[in-house]
């Protein structure tokens, strides 16, 4: 379990409202899925996230919202008889804004899985979770349609032909605090994964629950689909093929120019990644820079340098867990220590303790152009 120090103080209490549906039946369903339905609040630089999440599997598997998490250090879940655990991020879809979480332990209560592709419009639901910070609240509501998402446009209507992914649209009421809760129907199955809240009440949306079925699936069949993805990067690096060594992935990498960081204008990079197996010690990010054609970029000053001139940054971080996840993890550059006006790359890569590359990743080609600078490149 947990330290509770970080948590919010949360009451307890199922709470059935609405109306128009037989209460009795979806009190019944409520009382039976309360089990494996937990509270989840991410800690983050940014403040507290609350929101919901449900088992999906008895290893401790926690189904949730992306969104929810996705700027947390600390991730806790509680349940509702008050046990505690914390949590750590397995796998997501960001796209979808799905997220399966791990907590410590075995033999955990589950809520059942339906199947989204069989779902009946007009079919009555209910969303169970915990707006704004009141924990078990039940809310009925019915299937309106399915729409569809296309480049991050929700299309409700004819089915168009292509589209990203789908969306369950209901009735059902939701509120902050709702988000990642389970969307069920008369037979108690999960449906959906509530997600998404309009300006109308009557008009929100749910993930359908055969997308996290998939991410299920994935962790089922081999850990997780991140772990396999870590293997194959080390194959190809040949670099540390043996788990034991400790794991190391890079999810994501983007550039962001024009910060203005301690009066210095230059670029940020943010990089996602996981590692695994260097709990407590201390580890390094570290950007080398090098000309479209491969060539080191060798630094014009004393800074941001090393020891064989080459352009770089570095920054150290200390993974808390055995597997620990870093979201927005950023390290910044000025300009004045990369040359204008020829095209260069950057490779991230994560050291070990040792010093010991685990996994790198190359950025797409920048162009940094004199004009563009004027102001912010030192005066010779």
């Amino acid at each position: 379990m947990m330290k509770k120090a970080w948590l919010l103080s949360i009451p307890l209490m199922l709470v059935l409202s609405g109306g128009g549906v037989s209460a009795k039946s979806f009190e019944q369903i409520a009382l039976e899925q309360r089990p494996g339905i937990v509270a989840v609040i991410s800690l983050g630089h940014q403040g507290v996230s609350l929101g919901t999440g449900f088992l999906i599997e008895a290893r401790g598997y926690v189904l949730t919202n992306f969104h929810v998490i996705q700027q947390g250090t600390l991730i806790g879940v509680k349940f509702y008889n008050g046990d505690i655990y914390d949590a750590e991020m397995l796998t997501y879809d960001e796209d979808k804004d799905i997220a399966i979480l791990k907590i410590n332990g075995a033999d955990f209560p589950t809520v059942p899985l339906g199947n989204s592709s069989q779902l009946k419009i007009g079919e009555q639901v209910i969303a169970i979770g915990n707006p704004l910070g009141q924990e078990g609240v039940v809310t009925p509501g019915r299937i309106k349609r399915v729409c569809y998402v296309r480049s991050s446009t929700v299309l409700c209507g004819r089915k168009p032909k292509k589209y990203d992914y789908q969306l369950i649209e209901t009735s059902t009421p939701l509120l902050p605090g709702n988000s990642g809760g389970p969307l069920i129907n008369t037979r108690g199955e999960v449906i959906g994964v509530n997600t998404l809240r309009s300006n109308y009440p009557s008009i929100n949306f749910a993930v359908p629950i055969n997308y996290a079925k998939n991410l299920l699936s994935q962790l089922q069949n081999g850990a997780n689909r991140q772990e396999k993805l870590v293997a194959k990067l080390h194959r190809r690096n040949n670099a540390f093929p043996t788990k034991e060594v400790g794991n190391a992935l890079i999810q994501s990498l983007w550039l962001e120019p024009n910060i203005l960081l301690e009066g210095e204008m230059g670029l940020q990079f943010h990089i996602n990644f996981l590692i695994e197996g260097y709990a407590r010690q201390n580890c390094s990010a570290k950007i080398f820079f090098y000309y479209s054609d491969g060539h080191k970029v060798l630094n014009r000053t004393k800074d941001y340098t090393t020891a064989d001139g080459q352009a770089f940054v570095q920054r150290s971080f200390v993974p808390e867990y055995s597997r620990s996840s870093f979201q927005d993890f950023t390290l910044f550059i000025p300009y004045y220590a990369l040359p204008p006006d020829l095209p260069l790359f950057a490779e991230v890569v994560i050291f070990d303790p040792f010093g010991k590359r685990l996994v790198s990743q190359s950025s797409n080609p920048f162009y940094l152009s004199t004009p563009y600078l004027q102001g912010w490149l030192p005066q010779r």
